[in-house]
C-alpha cells in the first residue's frame, strides 16, 4: 500500500499523480482532448454531443441551460472537472492547489494569492473564491501572536477535514460481481 512509491514510479511513463487528479499532461493539448471527450460522447451514446473545450481555455463558466447540461463524464474526458459553477482543466487545477500549499505554509497574503490564481483560472474574484471554497480552502485573517502593532495578514487556509470530506463514500453500493467488491469490504467507511 506504498502510495508515494507508486505516484513515484509512474513519472517516468508520462502519468501525473496530482493533489486532485492522476493525468497523462500529453493527453490534455487540445487535439487529444477534443477526440477523448468526443470519443466518450459516442461511447455513451449522448443524443447531443456537447463541442470541446476552446483550446487554450484554463477553465470556462459552465451554462445554466435547463434542456442541457454537459455530463461530467464529457468534461473528465476532456481533461476537466466540475467545480462549482466551472469546469477548470485538470493540470491547472494542480497547479492552484501547488500555488495554494505553497501560500499556506509561507504565510502569504492570501490577496497576493488570490491575483495569482484569477490569472490563472481567467474568472473573476468570485468566481474564483467559490472554486477554492469548494476545494475546501478558506481565507482567514489570524491575529499577530507577538503583539508588534502590525496589521494581520489574510493567509490560506484549508479548512480541517476537508480532504476527509471529499473521500467519503457516496453511497453506491458495490456490486458483488465487482472487482472492487472485496476491496470494499476491507475499507472503512464509518
Amino acid at each position: 500500500h506504498d502510495v508515494r512509491g507508486a505516484a513515484q514510479a509512474l513519472p517516468p511513463f508520462g502519468v501525473r499523480v496530482g493533489w486532485q487528479s492522476v493525468y497523462l499532461p500529453r493527453l490534455i493539448k487540445p487535439a487529444p482532448a477534443a477526440l477523448s471527450a468526443l470519443l466518450w460522447a459516442i461511447h455513451a451514446k449522448l443524443d447531443r454531443i456537447p463541442p470541446p473545450p476552446q483550446p487554450g481555455l484554463t477553465s470556462f463558466a459552465l451554462s445554466n441551460d435547463d434542456e442541457f447540461e454537459v455530463p461530467d463524464g464529457f468534461l473528465a474526458a476532456a481533461f476537466y472537472r466540475r467545480l462549482s459553477t466551472r469546469a477548470v482543466r485538470l493540470d491547472i487545477l494542480e497547479r492552484m492547489e501547488t500555488v495554494l500549499a505553497d501560500a499556506a505554509k509561507l504565510k502569504k497574503n492570501a490577496d497576493e494569492v488570490m491575483t495569482v490564481l484569477v490569472s490563472l483560472l481567467g474568472c473573476s474574484n468570485a468566481d474564483a473564491l467559490a472554486l477554492l471554497n469548494q476545494l475546501g480552502w478558506r481565507r482567514q485573517v489570524r491575529p499577530t501572536k507577538d503583539g508588534d502593532g502590525k496589521e494581520p495578514v489574510p493567509v490560506w487556509e484549508r479548512a480541517r477535514h476537508a480532504r476527509s470530506q471529499k473521500h467519503k463514500r457516496a453511497g453506491k453500493p458495490v456490486k458483488s460481481d465487482s472487482p472492487f467488491a472485496l476491496l470494499a469490504d476491507l475499507i472503512d467507511i464509518d
